[in-house]
């Protein structure tokens, strides 16, 4: 799934260090919903250039059953406006719990900003902006404190950043 091919969308060109400037034209608003937004129960899928929000549950949700691997979440905003400017409250923004996750990347376009809490049991995290805004220097607007993170369990090895973490261990 690509917002990117959506025109006058761009994914984000700035390193780390200096935010983001995604520009996001698509957004999928759970408001008034309950449950998860996007469930992927597929092998190979990649969700890109996407703003996710204001679901009750998760924002992006790899299926509890052994249906999907090698899940990719890059270049989205999860649990925030379009604009990268405001939180909303939901569920997480994004589990991943199997084979071959990744959830943002190395490169620049790959990161994610995710003003909700990460969920990985198997896989790699890399270069996402978690409880901040799109400048990446300031705590999400509209967001309690404490209220994003990144949560790290499962059997299976799991990179955050460029380290690789102990498995059950909370990062955030």
């Amino acid at each position: 799934i690509d917002g990117y091919t959506q025109p006058g969308s761009s994914a984000n060109t700035n390193p780390v260090g200096q935010g983001l400037n995604t520009v996001l034209m698509i957004e999928i608003a759970g408001t008034g919903t309950t449950g998860n937004g996007l469930v992927v129960e597929a092998i190979n899928v990649t969700i890109r250039g996407l703003a996710i929000n204001r679901f009750s549950q998760r924002q992006v949700e790899g299926s509890f059953s052994e249906l999907h691997s090698n899940l990719v979440v890059e270049g989205c905003f999860l649990g925030s406006s379009p604009g990268g400017l405001l939180g909303y409250n939901g569920g997480g923004g994004v589990t991943a719990e199997h084979p071959g996750a990744r959830v943002g990347g190395l490169t620049p376009g790959q990161r994610n900003l995710i003003s909700l809490s990460l969920s990985i049991e198997e896989g790699v995290a890399q270069g996402n902006l978690v409880g901040t805004d799109i400048g990446g220097v300031r705590r999400m607007p509209g967001m309690p404190l404490g209220y994003a993170g990144i949560d790290v369990g499962g059997n299976g090895p799991v990179t955050i950043g460029g380290g690789v973490s102990h498995v059950g261990e909370r990062v955030g």
